[in-house]
């Protein structure tokens, strides 16, 4: 709590449950610090299960309350034609292209259309569109590539993982917020 008091930014990563993550945020009494960071206007940064947890609740393993910072919810995916996508796996890992939804500094001098890493078997659907920058399309449906709301920035790839494209959005981060 008191590195998240003192913290410039703050990076929510993620790898693994979503429920276990709420879990440990919950027993580690993070969630009111993090509530507290974003309220401050101090920019967070959420990466894959980083990005889910910023949303209401997720439907992964039952229903788990999150941090309710975006509205949206997270579900796991699943394609509105079953049987042309049913050799598309779930979880998705790999390279997938990545279209832009709306302009944002985030993703300064990245062209459109470039790949990204992700690692997922569930992707958040927002309730306001204006909160999507990016989506990327697995089989039939578009899921959430990247979201961003007044000082809260998140993407469901992994930027470490995504060559030069990755480190770009961590230098174009660091660079809106003065984080040198």
């Amino acid at each position: 709590k008191s590195e998240i008091d003192t913290s410039d930014a703050l990076i929510l990563p993620g790898v693994g449950a979503y429920g276990e993550a709420m879990t440990n945020l919950n027993r580690l009494n993070l969630i009111n610090p993090i509530k507290e960071f974003v309220a401050s206007g101090r920019p967070l940064f959420g990466i894959c299960i980083g990005l889910q947890l910023l949303l209401r609740r997720s439907t992964e393993f039952g229903i788990t309350k999150g941090l309710n910072l975006i509205n949206g919810a997270v579900e796991k995916i699943s394609f509105n034609d079953q049987e042309r996508y049913k050799h598309f796996r779930v979880p998705f890992i790999g390279w997938n292209k990545v279209n832009y939804s709306k302009q944002s500094n985030l993703f300064d001098s990245i062209g459109e259309g470039e790949h990204f890493y992700f690692v997922h078997s569930y992707s958040g659907y927002l309730e306001k569109k204006e909160d999507l920058v990016a989506y990327s399309t697995y089989g039939d449906r578009e899921v959430t590539a990247a979201i961003e709301k007044e000082n809260i920035f998140a993407t469901q790839f992994h930027p470490e993982k995504s060559g030069d494209c990755g480190l770009q959005i961590y230098r174009n981060w660091a660079k809106k917020y003065n984080l040198n």
